[in-house]
């Protein structure tokens, strides 16, 4: 229904849903990670300008845990965020899920680039 538009319409080229299928703690080899499983939006546009975009979607579907409890601007919180970021730019669509350690000391983005991701 074309009622009370105003043409051209405008859309969002990038918009494709939602890019999580799911998140949930899992334990691997003795780490707790976040488990975050991509839908195959989060795989294609979660990288690059996006990222911001994709950790904000994926921060807020994280559970609380006893292993993070989700403050904002702590050296915990940049840590997930740049393995998150080193995940949505290098792993991408070849590798689901990723899995994010709030144990694992930030190393800044290119830190966990050298370190493949974790």
């Amino acid at each position: 229904n074309f009622e009370g538009a105003e043409f051209p319409v405008t859309a969002d080229p990038t918009w494709c849903g939602n890019r999580y299928e799911s998140v949930s703690w899992i334990n691997r080899s003795g780490e707790i990670s976040a488990s975050i499983k991509p839908t195959w939006c989060g795989l294609s546009f979660s990288n690059g300008v996006s990222s911001w975009r994709a950790w904000e979607e994926a921060y807020a579907i994280i559970p609380n845990s006893l292993h993070w409890d989700k403050k904002w601007n702590t050296s915990q919180y940049w840590s997930m965020y740049n393995q998150f970021v080193c995940h949505t730019d290098l792993a991408g669509p070849f590798k689901s899920p990723w899995n994010i350690e709030p144990a694992k000391k930030d190393k800044g983005y290119w830190g966990f680039v050298r370190s493949y991701c974790n």
